[in-house]
């Protein structure tokens, strides 16, 4: 009985991220496909949440900064968020130019 209420607690729990998972994912790629095409101002939101769940992410932090910047947010908040992605080695060199 107690194996199977542990087997049961822990499939649901795997179930769990696992799901969480796989909308992040098309969570991500939502945001990139609206970044990709200049469309900053609908990927905003989508990369705010991403960078909530990743704060270290330095290529989140250049996307979603360079989003801020289009979408009309605090021009502070933008240069914070391209500061950090410039710190941290951003792989993409347009983070030098926003």
């Amino acid at each position: 009985m107690i194996r199977t209420i542990a087997t049961f607690c822990f499939l649901l729990i795997a179930g769990t991220f696992l799901g969480q998972s796989k909308e992040e994912d098309q969570l991500r790629k939502d945001a990139d496909t609206w970044f990709e095409n200049s469309e900053f101002a609908k990927a905003f939101p989508l990369y705010s949440q991403l960078v909530s769940l990743h704060p270290q992410d330095a290529e989140l932090n250049f996307r979603f900064g360079t989003s801020a910047l289009y979408a009309g947010v605090e021009k502070e908040k933008s240069i914070k968020h391209l500061t950090f992605a410039a710190k941290k080695n951003c792989s993409d060199p347009r983070v030098y130019f926003y």
